[in-house]
């Protein structure tokens, strides 16, 4: 009986001692497990939280605003090189002309006299010349004969060179009336329209000074003039783009830039440009105010960032934190123009790039961050 009880309490105590190593082993993993989890759960935490941005290229294009007028392409105040009293004036205020037309006349008289009298003097100089040109030959028949002396034939020679002279003379007074008589015609100089006239019938007309009789404009093609301050100077060149708005109107149209003045005013430091639009349809009035946007610095792929994530270093250089691998990397940025709360960068970053946007003071270079997308 005893030898029993002795055979169960050993077998007991064995059971014991195993239970007792298997909790053991249990306890020692469980632990292990929850130090690795307390590990990891304090490093997750030691990474910094920030927003992060993808960057993308955008169309972007700089505009100069500035303000002009219109002006004709084409316009000319219109004078006469003779002097007369105005007999005709054919047309009227706003009457559209074409290159050739007949504008006003002068009293013409005197000059169709001077043609004629021009002409008269051509007949007789060209009769005189030709009956030099027969003394000539019947003289030379003679000095062939020796029934003349040869001194009378050296004496014909100079008087036939003198009319032949007096031909060319009388030949260009001809020319000369000619002119005149045209000249006392007013005719339009390009197609256009009457935009003013100056004198009135009967009234005297003078070629020198010379007197202005009217003028002819073209607006089919319009410019628009603006002055441009100094500091664009380099910004500006024949051939850009611009939006011209013309308020009296109520129209935007397209114009192109097609001069550029080479130099600057002294006084308010601005230099002359010249934008062309096109006015076929006669809608806009010369004269008119006009707004410009002169478009500057056309950019397909340009990137922004948010000011407030561009920070600066003890010399005031900017840069970014560019997240990599999981960390923040500093990176030296060189912007461009400001758009409200958007800064360009033009150099130092490149489309697909992920910056910190928030909590960027507080990052330091290299720092391990945990990233949230904006």
């Amino acid at each position: 009986m005893n030898h029993t009880i002795s055979r169960y309490f050993i077998l007991m105590s064995a059971l014991f001692l195993l239970v007792d190593c298997k909790m053991g082993a249990a306890t020692a993993e469980e632990t292990e497990h929850q130090t690795s989890a307390t590990e990891q759960s304090s490093k997750a935490s030691s990474d910094k939280v920030v927003k992060v941005q993808k960057l993308s290229g955008t169309a972007y294009s700089q505009s100069l605003e500035l303000s002009g007028k219109t002006v004709a392409k084409k316009e000319s105040t219109l004078s006469l090189p003779v002097s007369g009293m105005v007999k005709e004036i054919k047309v009227k205020l706003g009457d559209s002309v074409k290159e050739g037309d007949v504008l006003l006349k002068l009293d013409r008289k005197n000059y169709q006299l001077g043609v004629q009298q021009a002409e008269a003097g051509l007949a007789a100089a060209v009769a005189q010349d030709e009956l030099l040109s027969n003394e000539t030959v019947r003289l030379k028949n003679l000095v062939a004969e020796n029934a003349a002396p040869t001194a009378s034939m050296d004496e014909l020679s100079a008087q036939k060179k003198g009319a032949v002279a007096q031909v060319q003379i009388a030949d260009s007074n001809v020319a000369k009336a000619k002119k005149a008589l045209a000249d006392s015609v007013l005719r339009a100089p390009f197609d256009g329209v009457v935009s003013s006239i100056l004198i009135e019938k009967g009234e005297q007309c003078y070629a020198m000074p010379p007197t202005m009789l009217m003028t002819v404009v073209d607006t089919s093609t319009l410019e628009v003039q603006v002055f441009v301050p100094e500091e664009s100077a380099s910004k500006v060149k024949v051939g850009d783009a611009a939006i011209v708005t013309i308020d009296s109107a109520g129209m935007v149209v397209e114009g192109k830039v097609t001069f550029v003045a080479n130099t600057i005013s002294q006084g308010a430091r601005t230099f002359e440009v010249r934008i062309e639009v096109d006015n076929t349809a006669q809608e806009i009035k010369a004269g008119a105010f006009a707004r410009v946007n002169l478009n500057q610095n056309v950019k397909t792929d340009a990137i922004f960032v948010p000011i407030a994530a561009v920070l600066r270093d003890d010399e005031q250089n900017p840069y970014v934190f560019v997240v990599k691998q999981r960390s923040a990397q500093k990176q030296m940025v060189t912007l461009g123009a400001v758009e409200g709360t958007r800064v360009m960068v033009k150099e130092g970053l490149t489309d697909g790039a992920e910056i910190i946007v928030s909590n960027a003071g507080s990052v330091i270079d290299g720092q391990r961050v945990r990233t949230e997308k904006r």
